[in-house]
C-alpha cells in the first residue's frame, strides 16, 4: 500500500511549526532556569539576617544592587544563544538538504534519498520528487530511443522503394522496344513504389506536426454512422488488397458532439491499424452505443494476440509492434499516439485489449 506524501503547503506548515516549537521549548526551559535562579537568590537573601562579617555578605550586597541588570543581561544573552543555536541548526539542515538535492540530481532509479535528521517530514516528499523525475527521465530516454529507431526504420523503408522505383524507371527509359504489357506493368509498379515513398515522407512530416495539446476544438454535431460509412468506403482498396471486410453494427443513427475533422482522423488511424495487422480474409467489426451522455465505440479485428508488455506501450509515440518493424506496411508508430491525443483532447479515453487472437480498441467520449 502506497502512503501518499504530504502536500508542499502541509510540509511548509509542519516544518515552520517544528522550528517554532523548538524555539519556544528552548526559550521556556531557559526562562524557567532564570526564574529558578531568581527564586534561589530571594530565598537565600531572606533566609536570615546577613552581617558584614559573613563570607557571602559582599556578594549578596552587590547582587542585591545589580540583580535586575544581571538577570536582564543573562536573559538577553541566553536568548541570543538560543537564536544562534537555532540558526546553526537551520543552516545544518539547509546543507543537508543541498546534499540531498545533489544526490537527487546524480542518483539512479531505486536510490533512497535521505533527509536531514531533524526534518524527517521531508523524506517522503523528496523521495516522491526523485522517483517522479526518474520516471520522466526514463520515459524521455525511451522516447528518444524510439525516435532514433524510427529514423533508422524509415530510412531503410525509404531506400527499398526508392531503389525499386529507380530500377523500373531505368528499364522504361532504356528499353525502347519494351512490350506494351510490360511497360504498363513496370509503370504501375514504379507508381506504387512512388506512392509508398510519398506515404513514408508524410510520416516524417507527421513527427514534427505531432503537437495537439494547444489546438482549439471546433465542436459540432455530426452523424457517426455517415462518418464511419464514408471511412470504410475510402479504405475499400486497402480492404480489397488484404481480403478483409468491415461490419458496422450500429442500431440507430448516433449524433456526436465534437471536432469532426480530428475525430475522423483518430477513428481513421485506429481502423487502419486494424486493417493492417488483422488476419487475411478476416472481418473487422465496429460497434457504437450512446448511453447516459457517453459514446462508446469499439473496433476489433482478428489477428496475432498482442503481448501485454507491448499492449502497455501501444499508444506511445514512435512505438511499433515487433512485426511492424520488418513489414513494408509498418507505419511510423504515430497513428495510435495521435488518436489518443485527439480522444484525450475531447475529454475521452482509448484503451486496447488483446486475447485469444482478438484485438479490441475501446473509445469513450463524453457527450
Amino acid at each position: 500500500m502506497t502512503i501518499p506524501s504530504p502536500s508542499k503547503e502541509q510540509l511548509r506548515i509542519a516544518i515552520s511549526r517544528k522550528y517554532r516549537n523548538q524555539f519556544l521549548i528552548s526559550f521556556a526551559v531557559y526562562t524557567g532556569v532564570i526564574a529558578f535562579v531568581i527564586l534561589v537568590f530571594l530565598m537565600l537573601r531572606d533566609s536570615r539576617i546577613w552581617y558584614s562579617s559573613d563570607p557571602f555578605y559582599v556578594l549578596l550586597f552587590v547582587m542585591k544592587e545589580l540583580f535586575p541588570w544581571i538577570i536582564a543581561v543573562v536573559w538577553v544573552g541566553g536568548l541570543a544563544l538560543i537564536l544562534f543555536w537555532q540558526w546553526r541548526r537551520s543552516a545544518s539542515d539547509i546543507v543537508a538538504l543541498v546534499d540531498s538535492i545533489d544526490m537527487m540530481q546524480k542518483g539512479r532509479e531505486g536510490d533512497i534519498i535521505p533527509a536531514p535528521g531533524s526534518l524527517p517530514e521531508m523524506q517522503p516528499v523528496m523521495q516522491a520528487m526523485f522517483d517522479n523525475a526518474q520516471k520522466d527521465k526514463k520515459a524521455a530516454e525511451e522516447a528518444e530511443k524510439r525516435k532514433s529507431d524510427l529514423i533508422l526504420y524509415l530510412a531503410h523503408d525509404l531506400k527499398t522503394p526508392l531503389t525499386s522505383t529507380i530500377g523500373y524507371l531505368n528499364l522504361l527509359h532504356d528499353s525502347e522496344d519494351l512490350e506494351e504489357a510490360k511497360r504498363e506493368a513496370y509503370t504501375e509498379i514504379a507508381l506504387e513504389k512512388a506512392m509508398r515513398l510519398e506515404a513514408l515522407t508524410e510520416q516524417f512530416f507527421e513527427i514534427g506536426r505531432l503537437n495537439l495539446h494547444d489546438i482549439t476544438l471546433e465542436r459540432s454535431l455530426f452523424s457517426l454512422n455517415i462518418m464511419l460509412a464514408q471511412m470504410v468506403e475510402e479504405f475499400f482498396p486497402l480492404l480489397e488488397s488484404n481480403n478483409k471486410t468491415v461490419r458496422i453494427l450500429i442500431d440507430e443513427d448516433i449524433q456526436v458532439l465534437g471536432d469532426s475533422g480530428l475525430l475522423a482522423r483518430a477513428f481513421n488511424n485506429v481502423l487502419q491499424n486494424a486493417i493492417i495487422y488483422g488476419d487475411q480474409h478476416s472481418s473487422i467489426t465496429i460497434k457504437a452505443v450512446k448511453r447516459d451522455g457517453v459514446l462508446g465505440l469499439t473496433i476489433d479485428n482478428m489477428g496475432e494476440t498482442i503481448p501485454q508488455e507491448q499492449l502497455d506501450q501501444i499508444f506511445d509515440k514512435f512505438f511499433r509492434l515487433e512485426e511492424a518493424r520488418t513489414s513494408a506496411s509498418g507505419g511510423s508508430g504515430l497513428g495510435l499516439a495521435i488518436a489518443k491525443e485527439i480522444i484525450t483532447q475531447h475529454g475521452g479515453a482509448i484503451t486496447a485489449q488483446s486475447n485469444y487472437g482478438k484485438t479490441e480498441f475501446i473509445i469513450t467520449l463524453p457527450q
